[in-house]
C-alpha cells in the first residue's frame, strides 16, 4: 500500500511541476500604454493590474525631422515628455508591475519607420547622434528609477541593417550604466534580419503576422496560421540561443483584422468577436511554448472606463471581449 500511496504522490508532483512550468515559463503578462495629452494617474495605471498584467511598456515617443530625432518638445504630448514618462514609472512600480521602456519613433506622413534611410553619411552621422542623446537620456531614467528592462529601438528595420556597428555601440554604451535586462523590438519581417541578438537579452518581436486570407475567419484557420508561424520563430530563438519576447501583439476590433494586422486603418467593419477569436488562438498556441516568454498588448489607454468599448475600431481590448480573454490568460486559468 505504502508502495502504492508513494507511486500516486510521485505522479502528482509530476503533475503539479508540469503544469508549473507551463505557467511559469510565462514572463512578461505585459500591456503596452499610450501616454496622453495629460499627467498619468494612479487611476489610469489600475485597471492595468486588474486585468493581471505584471508588466507595462511606456513609450516615450520621438519625431524625425530633417534626420534628427526631436524630443521633449512643448509641441508634443505631455505624456511623451521625459518627466511623465519618469512619473509614469514611478506609478507603475507603486502598482507592482515592472516596467520597460520602449522608445519609438514617428516618421510622420503616413512612413513606416522601418523603411527610412539617410542619402547621405553626413545625414547618417546627424541621425545617429541625435538618436544616441535621446536613447541616453531615457537611459538615465531608467538607471535612476530602476526600470527593469529597456528596448533600445522600435521597427528601425533599414537603420538596423545597413549600420549595424553604430548600435552595437549604443549597445555597450548603454550597458556602461544601465544593469537591465535590453531588447530591441524587430518588425514582424524582419527580426532574421538582426545582426546583434547576440548582444541583448532577449529576441523582441513587434507580432503583426498576418493569420488569415478573408475577413470574419475561423478559429481553425488562425490556429492553423500560428502553427506555420511558430517554428520559424522557434527555429531562429534556437540557433540564436536567446528567448523571444512580443514587444508588442494585437488586433483591431474589425472584421478584417486578421489579414494585414500591422493595418491603422482599414474597412473592416466592428468585430469584437474577431478580435477576440485572434487573441484566443494567440493563447491557445504560441502562449504555451518553452521558448516564448510572453509580451506587451496593444494597446492601453488612460481613463479606462470610457477607452475602447462597442462600435470602437481600435486595438485596444479595453470594454471589449479581448479584455476578459487577456485577464483569463494573464491569470493563469
Amino acid at each position: 500500500m505504502n508502495k502504492i500511496l508513494s507511486l500516486i504522490l510521485g505522479f502528482l508532483i509530476l503533475a503539479v511541476g508540469a503544469f508549473s512550468f507551463g505557467q511559469d515559463q510565462i514572463e512578461f503578462k505585459g500591456v503596452s500604454f499610450s501616454a496622453a495629452n495629460k499627467k498619468t494617474s494612479a487611476a489610469d495605471i489600475a485597471p492595468i493590474a486588474a486585468v493581471n498584467a505584471n508588466w507595462i511598456s511606456i513609450v516615450p515617443y520621438g519625431f524625425l525631422k530633417d534626420n534628427e530625432i526631436i524630443y521633449d518638445s512643448k509641441y508634443q504630448w505631455v505624456g511623451e515628455r521625459p518627466e511623465a514618462i519618469r512619473a509614469c514609472v514611478k506609478l507603475a512600480k507603486a502598482e507592482g508591475l515592472k516596467v520597460m521602456i520602449k522608445p519609438h519613433i514617428w516618421i510622420g506622413h503616413g512612413s513606416y519607420t522601418g523603411h527610412f534611410q539617410c542619402e547621405s553619411e553626413e545625414d547618417w552621422k546627424k541621425l545617429e547622434a541625435s538618436y544616441q542623446r535621446y536613447i541616453l537620456e531615457f537611459v538615465e531614467i531608467a538607471v535612476q528609477e530602476k526600470v527593469d528592462l529597456f528596448c533600445i529601438g522600435t521597427e528601425w528595420g533599414k537603420f538596423v541593417e545597413m549600420r549595424p556597428d553604430f548600435w552595437k555601440s549604443l549597445i555597450a554604451k548603454i550597458r556602461e550604466s544601465y544593469q537591465g535586462k535590453l531588447i530591441y523590438a524587430a518588425n514582424w519581417d524582419d527580426y532574421q534580419k538582426v545582426p546583434f541578438w547576440s548582444e541583448l537579452d532577449y529576441i523582441g518581436i513587434d507580432s503583426y503576422f498576418p493569420l488569415s486570407l478573408t475577413e470574419n475567419p475561423k478559429m481553425p484557420e488562425l490556429i492553423k496560421s500560428w502553427k506555420t508561424i511558430m517554428p520559424l520563430i522557434e527555429q531562429y530563438a534556437s540557433a540564436s540561443k536567446k528567448k523571444v519576447v512580443f514587444t508588442e501583439f494585437g488586433f483591431k476590433s474589425t472584421t478584417k483584422a486578421t489579414i494585414s494586422p500591422w493595418e491603422h486603418q482599414d474597412d473592416g467593419k466592428f468585430s469584437e468577436k474577431v478580435q477576440n477569436m485572434a487573441y484566443r488562438s494567440f493563447f491557445a498556441t504560441i502562449w504555451k511554448k518553452s521558448w516564448f516568454k510572453g509580451g506587451f498588448v496593444w494597446k492601453w489607454y488612460h481613463n479606462h472606463q470610457h477607452a475602447g468599448g462597442q462600435g470602437d475600431l481600435d486595438f485596444t481590448p479595453q470594454n471589449k471581449l479581448a479584455e476578459e480573454t487577456i485577464r483569463k490568460y494573464y491569470g493563469g486559468e
